[in-house]
């Protein structure tokens, strides 16, 4: 788990790092799942019957790449960081998921806006990885106060 010159164990690592790493595998399946249906050319199925209306929307590409696809990268990014931090040891792999958190954090704004006032319409898989995406970002910025020594 970690290498002969740090010092962490799995009691020192700190909270925020080990729910980040569970927050990013939920996303991850999340945001496969719906890359995965996009290539499928199914629609997840929804109970409130806004899905197929945003994941049909012009909003839900980037020319052919389903924005889902851009959300698994940046979840696999995410997890990526973290076990860097569990292979490696010491916040120096923090400010990379901070900084990747708040620019999906504020992706997720843009996302959920177009959602709420342009689309008129609700995803439910969206909404999740808004919030999954929103947990990261705040678990990012609870994380980077590790002591430098750790």
């Amino acid at each position: 788990m970690t290498n002969s010159n740090n010092s962490l164990t799995p009691r020192s690592i700190p909270k925020a790092v080990w729910a980040g790493m569970a927050v990013a595998l939920i996303g991850f399946a999340d945001a496969f799942y719906l890359t995965l249906s996009h290539y499928q050319n199914k629609i997840p199925p929804c109970t409130v019957g806004g899905c197929e209306t945003v994941l049909t929307s012009p909003y839900a590409t980037i020319g052919p790449i389903p924005i889902s696809l851009v959300g698994v990268l940046y979840y696999a990014a995410v997890l990526g960081c973290l076990v860097l931090f569990f292979q490696f040891g010491g916040p120096k792999w923090l400010p990379m998921w901070r900084g990747a958190s708040t620019i999906a954090f504020l992706v997720t704004l843009i996302l959920v806006s177009l959602q709420l006032f342009v689309i008129h319409a609700i995803c439910l898989y969206c909404m999740a990885s808004a919030i999954l995406a929103t947990t990261l970002f705040v678990l990012s910025l609870y994380a980077n106060k590790i002591p430098k020594t750790a």
